[in-house]
């Protein structure tokens, strides 16, 4: 590896969230030159950043925790330099097609994929009637809907939602347990993260449920640390850091294409091509890169409670399965899924 690489790096301030820093350990495996900057909220500061990145900083080859409605503006200023960009992120959401671009490579670990892979075996291994309860932070992200979207697909019905910890409302037990009552479910999906999540568990532990839960990864965790059974499903194991594994595979990534130009990070053409092709080791084994697309996709792995975990549908089968959805308009939430665990 050429040490005179300059990679660019765009990640969320560390003062307000331990991610950037997470990223950034994985990203130093490469061994590359690194420029950080840190995005403070809002649209204008990661495209003026992205600039002095490139412009001003030299950068060959720029990574960044992006959001969707960031991604594509991003690398058309990549473009403009001839430079490429690799957008990092949980796989929140599915990427419409507007939102790729040809000097863009989306590494995720597979969320969206995970769900939807959660939705059909839970439809099959647990029964046909679902109530869920989501907060409003999850509710807009494409997960969730991934989820009920194969739930239904398999046979699955939706026996009632309950959205929490609104912008004027927190939780409700009473609400709850109607709604619940009324479901009379075979499950409970929980898209739930940090005081939703607690407060939902305490109820769930209170009322000495037994209806089987199954939910996001960030509810999975905040369960296993309670003793509670959950099932979930992703593109990493329990025990791995997301954002420490997303930096390393976009090292990988780089490593892969600078192969290809012999170490030249202007060989911009070449270095792309063999990105567009590339496999490498993550979490779970190898992902590809799906040439199409240029986004990742990963092995997916059920977190069934605390038992041992299975190898759920290949990625390939679930994109292939809501290939559709790229065709069509985001309704949801375009901020980065930050963090599964607060």
């Amino acid at each position: 590896m050429d040490k005179t690489l300059t990679i660019g790096v765009l990640t969320p301030p560390t003062a307000r969230s331990p991610i950037g820093e997470r990223v950034l350990a994985g990203i130093r495996s490469l061994g590359a030159q690194i420029d950080h900057a840190e995005l403070p909220p809002g649209h204008a500061p990661a495209v003026q950043h992205a600039e002095r990145l490139l412009a001003h900083g030299g950068a060959d080859i720029l990574v960044g925790v992006l959001h969707a409605g960031l991604t594509a503006e991003v690398a058309e200023i990549c473009q403009r330099h001839g430079r490429l960009l690799i957008a990092i992120s949980l796989g929140e959401n599915i990427a419409r097609y507007p939102e790729l671009h040809p000097y863009c490579f989306q590494i995720t670990l597979g969320l969206w994929q995970g769900q939807w892979a959660l939705g059909s075996w839970a439809a099959q291994k647990l029964g046909r009637r679902c109530a869920s309860v989501l907060d409003f932070y999850h509710s807009g992200y494409d997960a969730c809907a991934a989820f009920q979207t194969a739930f239904a697909q398999a046979g699955g019905s939706a026996q009632g939602t309950l959205l929490v910890h609104t912008p004027t409302g927190g939780w409700d037990a009473d609400q709850a347990r109607r709604m619940i009552a009324s479901a009379s479910p075979d499950m409970i999906y929980a898209g739930l993260r940090g005081g939703a999540a607690r407060d939902f568990l305490r109820f769930y532990a209170e009322e000495e449920l037994s209806i089987p839960l199954v939910g996001t990864p960030s509810l999975a965790l905040a369960a296993r640390s309670l003793g509670i059974a959950a099932a979930t499903a992703a593109g990493w194991p329990a025990e791995c850091e997301p954002w420490a594994a997303l930096g390393q595979q976009a090292a990988q990534l780089v490593t892969i294409g600078m192969a290809a130009a012999d170490g030249d990070p202007q060989q911009i053409q070449q270095i792309g091509l063999a990105m567009a092709e590339a496999r490498w080791e993550g979490p779970l084994g190898q992902a590809r890169m799906e040439p199409r697309t240029q986004c990742a996709e990963p092995p997916l792995l059920l977190w069934a409670g605390n038992d041992a975990h299975q190898r759920l549908a290949g990625p390939a089968e679930v994109s292939a399965a809501l290939a559709e959805l790229r065709d069509g308009p985001r309704s949801g939430w375009l901020d980065s899924y930050e963090s599964f665990e607060n």
